[in-house]
């Protein structure tokens, strides 16, 4: 959590946006992967991140936000046999590669 803080300090002492979006996303993540959750701070985090990148219209800062905030917020609950959902998870399972295994997953559990 210290280099986060200190690249969002740079990020305001220098101007130097570009990569803003994907730090308050790490900060988010971070959070989450805490012994104990930071829940509320991480969802905070993570809704800045895809404003910024919005703002920005940095697609792909936007996505990777985006599906690191669906699961906090619980946005699919339902419809997971629909083919919008179905084509979602494919695509996030192509993009990540082996590394991660993202899905869109039910926020029951």
């Amino acid at each position: 959590m210290t280099v986060v803080a200190q690249a969002l300090d740079l990020i305001e002492s220098t101007g130097e946006r570009e990569y803003e979006a994907e730090w308050h996303r790490l900060e988010g993540v971070l959070l989450l992967s805490q012994h104990v959750p930071a829940t509320a701070r991480a969802e905070t985090c993570l809704r800045r991140a895809l404003d910024i990148a919005r703002r920005r219209d940095a697609r792909s800062h936007e996505l990777r936000a985006a599906t690191s905030l669906a699961p906090v917020v619980g946005w699919f609950s339902e419809g997971f046999g629909t083919a919008d959902l179905q084509e979602a998870t494919a695509f996030l399972a192509a993009v990540a590669g082996p590394r991660s295994g993202s899905t869109i997953r039910s926020s029951r559990r």
